[in-house]
């Protein structure tokens, strides 16, 4: 049974770990808070496996909840910490435009709020439909609409 445990642990990891570590670090804004959040959102995912119900789509909905939850109680744990340079991560949303070059729009990126960026890389990188952003977020799908729509034109004032 131990076996079976680890290996659901290591398929996990390998399914979620990257984009579950882009989510985190957008939320608590530095790298090792990041990773603390990823191990116990892991940890509560294989603690309470046997009781969700649902299919695959629903499950990855449900695991970034946890996440969501877990970051929100790291944050409570500590003053919001605004995050260096060096901690943003490389990555950005999806190109706004396919003329502004890469490096451009990850500069824009870094300059919006966390918040929007939070919501850009959960549509765009992470590819949630806007009720299952909605359900991570604890708001309703039409809010994240209205958050999409903001953060996607703060991000097309920060690349001008």
């Amino acid at each position: 049974m131990n076996d079976l445990r680890t290996r659901r642990a290591g398929a996990l990891a390998d399914t979620f770990a990257p984009s579950l570590y882009r989510f985190a670090v957008r939320l608590v804004g530095q790298d090792a808070d990041a990773e603390d959040v990823v191990q116990q959102t892991f940890a509560s995912v294989m603690a309470h496996a046997d009781a969700f119900e649902g299919d695959d789509r629903s499950f990855r909905s449900w695991v970034f909840t946890i996440a969501y939850r877990t970051a929100m109680d790291v944050l409570r744990g500590r003053r919001r910490a605004v995050p260096l340079d060096e901690d943003v991560p490389a990555e950005a949303a999806e190109p706004v435009d396919l003329e502004t070059p890469p490096a451009e729009i990850r500069r824009a990126f870094a300059l919006i709020s966390p918040d929007d960026q939070q919501i850009l890389t959960l549509k765009y990188q992470d590819d949630f439909s806007n009720v299952e952003i909605a359900g991570i977020l604890g708001i309703t799908a039409t809010h994240v609409g209205v958050l999409l729509y903001r953060a996607k034109q703060n991000l097309r004032k920060a690349i001008r």
